[in-house]
């Protein structure tokens, strides 16, 4: 345990943040204690957000299929864009429209944070669907929960802090530019079969 913090707080500190900030947990899991990271997101995120929900929605030719996941919000399924005939993952809201500003907010942020770590959204079709690229992985949750499937047997340590390394930067990215992921967990990390790592939801 002393071995991981001493490699977590390295991470922490390349990253500019201070080692004080992290909170061991009775379960051995870590939290950031920071007050700055519990900020609601909504004081974040830039106003011109308010302006997505009057926005002209793409007519995007979609081909939906299999249902992915769902959420409290959404369903996401997996669908083929007609004109490129590419797989992608679309994200709608369930039966009730509750989560329609949630939805918008998520289609606006996804859409304007670029970075390898981060599920890049295609565009914001009418329904409205947000239609990102379609992730094909493991989750990082079921590498912890079986840590015999770990690819790199003879590193696993240091392989699960290369996953933590990728979702530091993506944070770090997002945190730049004034958007926090309010429900960060390994269930929400995925990991592609070439070693890619994504943060997602």
């Amino acid at each position: 345990m002393d071995d991981a913090y001493s490699a977590l707080t390295t991470i922490w500190r390349q990253r500019g943040l201070s080692p004080s900030h992290l909170t061991v947990r009775p379960d051995g899991t870590l939290s950031a204690s920071d007050r700055q990271l519990s900020l609601d997101s909504k004081t974040l995120v830039s106003p011109q957000l308010a302006t997505v929900a009057g926005a002209e929605l793409v007519e995007e030719p979609l081909e939906v299929g299999d249902e992915l996941g769902r959420g409290g919000m959404g369903v996401v399924h997996v669908a083929k864009q007609t004109a490129l005939r590419r797989d992608v993952a679309v994200k709608q809201l369930q039966e009730d429209r509750a989560g329609l500003a949630n939805l918008l907010k998520e289609a606006w942020v996804g859409g304007h944070l670029e970075h390898p770590n981060i599920v890049p959204v295609h565009t914001l079709a009418a329904g409205p669907a947000v239609v990102m690229k379609r992730i094909e992985g493991t989750s990082w949750r079921d590498f912890v929960r079986a840590p015999e499937t770990v690819p790199d047997a003879d590193d696993p340590l240091g392989w699960h802090l290369g996953v933590l390394s990728s979702v530091c930067d993506a944070i770090a990215f997002a945190h730049a530019r004034g958007v926090l992921h309010l429900d960060l967990k390994p269930d929400n990390v995925m990991v592609g079969a070439f070693g890619e790592v994504y943060v997602v939801d």
